[in-house]
């Protein structure tokens, strides 16, 4: 078996969250036992919690459910993708968003999504790094082309995000609200985000990879080593959710939404956005590269962008960083 196939088989015998022997599982795949070591070492740095026990070989922290694509397909509920979309399921990856955007220079990326189980350089919002151990999440990316650019890429951003939490709500029970424009919240910690590349021409063709990042079962450590209030799904409820039923409900809900964008704009997502706004009518920092201002917020316009009392005034934007926290 070539290298880059051992540490995917590896992880599927471990999954079950059982003990198996080095010595078994090197007989699987014909490899030697200190290179299964050696490849379970590597496996710690996907953020895995892998218990070495002598006499009783290698276990994960707990059992995994593993990405499918044919599962994922089966579940898809969105006949239109069904027929036209494309679906990849990645082991490893730098970046959806930007592998797919790599793609985008050699043909077309049309209702193509791109899951991983871990990626190195996985990216949020302003440049941060976006933090997803292995098989902890979903990390997901779909891409779509337009034949005239949108009103405002930011509009598209906020319907994304309706699209997400509907399916939250459908899916999981759990309320959730949007913080403007990108950001999911539950019981005001983050639990996903969604983050937006393009190309394209000012009025022409335009092409979108649209990034979703959700917490689904977090380490604790993670948790606590992120810089801002986060969460994920597994924590706020009784029972458990599937990752795969979870992509699929997501690709079934984003490529409709995407398809609506496309003919009507924002208009038939924005009183859905304002019922979930996370921010209305509270006092806010909006904070960009080289300044932050503080306002009272008042929600967002008909094109999706933010509006803020500032001073005393009416001011909307486009862009920048929304926070609840008081920054000096």
């Amino acid at each position: 078996m070539q290298l880059a196939g051992i540490r995917p088989a590896i992880i599927s015998v471990l999954a079950d969250g059982r003990f198996h022997s080095g010595t078994a599982i090197a007989e699987r795949f014909g490899v030697s036992r200190t290179a299964v070591w050696k490849h379970i070492r590597h496996l710690q740095s996907y953020g895995l919690d892998v218990f070495s026990v002598r006499g009783r070989g290698y276990r994960l922290a707990g059992a995994l459910e593993l990405l499918d694509p044919s599962a994922i397909l089966d579940a898809v509920t969105d006949p239109w993708f069904r027929s036209h979309g494309a679906l990849e399921v990645r082991f490893e990856t730098d970046s959806t968003n930007q592998r797919l955007m790599r793609k985008l220079a050699d043909g077309d990326i049309h209702a193509q999504v791109l899951l991983a189980e871990f990626q190195s350089n996985g990216r949020g919002r302003r440049g941060s790094a976006w933090i997803s151990p292995f098989a902890s999440g979903i990390i997901m990316s779909m891409g779509w082309h337009f034949e005239a650019t949108p009103q405002t890429v930011t509009a598209l951003s906020l319907a994304a995000g309706v699209a997400v939490a509907t399916v939250l709500e459908n899916n999981t029970g759990l309320q959730v609200f949007l913080k403007w424009p990108n950001d999911i919240i539950c019981k005001a910690q983050k639990i996903g985000g969604i983050l937006i590349e393009s190309k394209g021409e000012t009025a022409g063709p335009f092409d979108v990879v649209i990034g979703i990042g959700m917490n689904v079962s977090l380490p604790g450590s993670v948790i606590h080593s992120i810089s801002q209030p986060v969460t994920d799904i597994t924590r706020n409820l009784s029972g458990s959710v599937s990752r795969n039923m979870l992509a699929a409900a997501l690709i079934s809900k984003l490529a409709a939404m995407l398809r609506e964008f496309d003919q009507h704009g924002f208009s038939p997502f924005i009183e859905k956005w304002r019922a979930l706004d996370y921010c209305r009518s509270k006092q806010a920092t909006l904070v960009f590269p080289d300044r932050q201002l503080r306002g009272m917020v008042q929600g967002i316009d008909e094109n999706g962008f933010l509006v803020m009392e500032v001073d005393g005034g009416r001011r909307v934007f486009s862009s920048g960083d929304l926070s609840l926290r008081f920054r000096e």
